[in-house]
């Protein structure tokens, strides 16, 4: 009797409280168990034990019911952007989870910091402007997630996450333009020469065919002995050696008055003694014909670059090879400390043309000039890159994402080219088999070595599922942000992890 009647007064043995109806539980709900619950999307039901449940039951998610009950989150349907999802996570246009006959979805998302990202165990990163970033400072940052508990095992099929930009990825190919990206999407519009220079680390034999991934066909080929590959921005980059260079057919690169851009990563191991080419067009000295070359080059050895320390990047164009033809400009940066530096040129108009140099990002030189003649070579003239067409001036050192562009790029398409290779995101995964995860099994990427998982190359847009093949009853992720550049952090707006019960 005396328990009964503890029970009508809304009390039980140990502080529990039980409950009859809704209004009951502040904010919460009464579940059938008698006790109150309240909202938890980490939970397959939706909602959670609340404190005054008795032992067993505080803490702890509600059953979930198979359908008649709060369903499970969802997050961003592919080819979303999480601005395109309401404030729940929830894609409104996709529906709640149906049951299918491989068994009923279940689908968790992070995509705000209170309750979500926030609740998981974070170094160096925080909140700002509806993305996890690096802290101020903070060369990386490393979240692991909150645990999302499907109470019972689970089959997890898919992880997707949405990246404000599309870091670590080489540039699209066949001149296609990245979208759904919050910042810096790429559009390689009027592309007509991309390397990636995906090579390998071995050496490279003399008439080796590197393939051109424009679409326009100008695959380059190995001149001389001496090149192989090495690590690189992006994947592996060429090792260009003192006796060796790239040649490509160079018709489609004869721009007459038309505008174009060169874009490059370079690496000197060494200072660039000699002023070493690392891309040029040159006709005959006789007659007098154009030239365009870009290079790099010691204070003194080049009149554009006197008064300086140190190895700066030179840009050269005019319609023949008299002093008066065109113009010079150098940068204001150094580049052969032996780190990755991301170089490009442009020319725009004609007479006048203004010649633009950009060193990581940031425009370094301009000058306007009046180009004597058009870039067109009355001679049979290759694109030459790791050497100067005459095949004298040699560069030695690495390069990496050569690129050739019909137009002149903008300065922000500068900017997002290099902004993609200097800032990086990676995820991986784990299941456990008790709700905190306490016992630590490690977390594993796409081939199950440890590899995280990052952005698709080739994929034009953010969100693009990643398959898993893992089974557990909690699953988690771990997020790794980090920069190479003071100042700059990539973003993450929402990470979607996807999965089955049986």
């Amino acid at each position: 009797m005396g328990l009964v009647l503890g029970m009508m007064l809304g009390g039980c043995p140990g502080g529990a409280f039980l409950c009859s109806d809704d209004s009951q539980c502040e904010g919460g709900q009464c579940e059938a168990s008698g006790y109150c619950s309240f909202p938890d999307e980490a939970c397959l039901s939706g909602q959670r034990y609340g404190e005054h449940s008795p032992t067993g039951l505080a803490g702890e998610c509600v059953e979930f019911d198979g359908g008649t009950g709060p369903s499970p989150t969802t997050g961003p349907s592919e080819g979303t952007t999480p601005s395109e999802s309401n404030s729940d996570g929830v894609d409104d246009s996709s529906g709640p989870p149906m049951e299918t006959d491989s068994g009923m979805p279940l689908s968790f998302t992070d995509d705000q910091w209170e309750g979500e990202f926030g609740a998981g165990s974070v170094r160096g990163l925080l909140w700002s402007d509806d993305a996890v970033r690096l802290v101020e400072g903070a060369p990386d940052g490393v979240l692991i997630s909150r645990p999302f508990d499907a109470q019972s095992p689970a089959t997890w099929t898919t992880l997707r996450w949405w990246p404000l930009a599309p870091y670590g990825k080489p540039l699209p190919e066949g001149g296609s333009a990245e979208r759904g990206y919050a910042e810096d999407a790429v559009d390689m519009q009027g592309n007509l020469l991309l390397l990636h220079l995906d090579v390998g680390e071995g050496p490279l034999s003399d008439g080796e065919v590197i393939p051109d991934l424009s679409g326009t066909g100008h695959d380059a080929v190995v001149d001389g002995d001496g090149a192989g590959g090495t690590t690189g921005r992006f994947g592996t980059a060429l090792a260009d050696g003192p006796s060796s260079r790239l040649l490509v057919d160079a018709e489609d690169f004869e721009f007459g008055e038309g505008d174009f851009s060169w874009a490059m990563w370079v690496r000197f191991p060494q200072p660039c003694g000699g002023s070493p080419a690392m891309m040029g067009l040159d006709g005959a000295t006789s007659p007098a014909s154009p030239n365009v070359w870009l290079a790099c080059g010691q204070p003194g050895s080049w009149g554009a670059c006197s008064g300086s320390n140190g190895g700066r990047a030179i840009f050269t164009a005019s319609g023949t090879q008299q002093a008066s033809g065109g113009g010079t400009i150098c940068s204001a940066s150094t580049i052969d400390d032996g780190q990755w530096h991301h170089v490009a040129a442009t020319k725009q108009g004609h007479v006048p043309a203004t010649l633009r140099l950009y060193v990581d990002g940031n425009l370094d030189d301009e000058d306007s000039v009046d180009m004597d003649g058009p870039l067109t070579f009355p001679n049979d003239v290759e694109l030459s890159i790791g050497a100067h067409p005459g095949d004298m001036f040699q560069f030695e050192g690495d390069l990496d994402e050569v690129a050739i562009w019909g137009r002149a790029l903008a300065p922000e398409e500068v900017a997002a080219m290099y902004r993609r290779g200097v800032l990086r995101m990676d995820l991986a995964v784990r299941v456990c088999d008790d709700p905190s995860c306490a016992a630590e099994p490690p977390f594993e990427g796409p081939v199950g070595d440890g590899t995280p998982f990052v952005d698709g190359v080739g994929a034009l847009m953010p969100g693009i599922p990643h398959p898993l093949t893992l089974e557990g009853r909690v699953i988690q992720y771990r997020l790794h942000l980090e920069t190479l550049a003071p100042g700059l952090s990539p973003g993450l707006s929402a990470v979607t992890l996807d999965g089955t019960l049986p």
